[in-house]
């Protein structure tokens, strides 16, 4: 079993690639768009439920945020915005994320 600590920066780690993939993905496609669950999962070379958890804290901490089939026909461009943080987290939590793309938030790019 993993010492606590280690696991906090293991988890520590792994937030930070996902904030730069998710970053780096948004600046650099041509239109600003999200970047799909699948990609994550591919760049990070994690599994859906490794990281789902630390997707929730990001977005509490309104770093990222979530659009899925659910909130827009096309979750690609952020076209009606953002649910609530709420709302986001729920769809995160799910089993299975379905067509889902994650965007840097408004407070990651101001910095």
């Amino acid at each position: 079993m993993k010492k606590p600590i280690f696991k906090f920066l293991i988890n520590k780690k792994l937030k930070k690639d996902i904030i730069n993939i998710v970053l780096d993905y948004f600046v650099n496609s041509r239109n600003y768009n999200g970047i799909h669950i699948n990609n994550l999962e591919k760049n990070l070379k994690k599994e859906w439920e490794e990281f789902k958890s630390l997707l929730v804290e990001l977005i509490r901490d309104e770093i990222i945020s979530v659009i899925d089939e659910d909130t827009d026909v096309n979750p690609n461009i952020i076209r009606v915005g953002f649910e609530s943080i709420e709302k986001q987290v729920k769809k995160i939590q799910r089993d299975n994320p379905g067509y889902m793309c994650i965007y840097p938030s408004q407070t990651i790019l101001k910095d």
